[in-house]
């Protein structure tokens, strides 16, 4: 149960990790969007899920749940200074300025390490152990099957603006075409720039662009004042 306990909560860290990184680069100066997402994904996945195997796991099997230090809020603490340790020992033995994002593991341990003492007091896990560890060792690909394939195609479909701005990739282009699809000739600018403030973030008299399936052109009237003209041509 410890394993799996352990291993859901390091899922459970680098969600938040993950989440915070897409929030810094959408709000911090100098980004306004995600960039290099399959990169984040991708390795900081691989490195959390090497140092629970090497370092997490022996941890969980030779502290005791009792220790003080296992115990929430406590746990909090020792987390995050350990995911920073592990971190430093995987990776900034080799990578040159890779301390630069010691603030992710830093959530991954402190967040991970409540997490795994908050499901250590959850006694219906106890009572159903064999089908409760099952479930927690299957439990990241299912949400990240059922977010992936369910839940942003529903965010993109029926909020695209959000989707257009904390996606990425191919994502953010079918947020934006979205986005396309429900401007008509005679909008205002001050409604678009209102309701799509990246999209439209001043006013200009045409725009043209397109993404990874489609092309898009936009005309306003030369007060800058409505929309006189959009043509949308996708390719399959």
């Amino acid at each position: 149960m410890k394993i799996a306990y352990s291993f859901f909560s390091i899922f459970a860290g680098w969600c938040v990790a993950i989440l915070a990184l897409i929030c810094w680069q959408v709000f911090a100066p100098g980004f306004g969007y995600v960039t290099d997402f399959a990169f984040f994904l991708f390795w900081p996945g691989l490195f959390g899920f090497l140092g629970w195997l090497l370092f997490v796991v022996p941890a969980v099997l030779w502290v005791d749940d009792s220790n003080h230090w296992m115990r929430f809020p406590l746990i909090l603490v020792s987390g995050t200074v350990y995911g920073v340790v592990v971190y430093l020992v995987l990776v900034c033995t080799w990578l040159a300025g890779g301390w630069m994002l010691a603030w992710f593991p830093a959530i991954m341990g402190g967040l991970g390490g409540a997490t795994y003492s908050l499901l250590g007091k959850w006694q219906t896990l106890q009572r159903y152990r064999v089908s409760s560890t099952l479930g927690l060792f299957a439990a990241p690909s299912a949400l990240l099957m059922l977010f992936a394939f369910a839940l942003w195609p529903l965010i993109t479909r029926h909020t695209p603006y959000i989707a257009y701005v904390f996606g990425a990739s191919k994502s953010r282009d079918d947020a934006h075409l979205q986005i396309l699809r429900g401007i008509r000739k005679g909008d205002t600018y001050s409604d678009l720039h209102g309701r799509y403030p990246r999209v439209f973030p001043e006013p200009f008299l045409g725009q043209s662009g397109g993404g990874s399936h489609y092309t898009y052109s936009i005309s306003f009237d030369e007060t800058r004042t409505y929309v006189t003209e959009i043509t949308i041509a996708e390719r399959p």
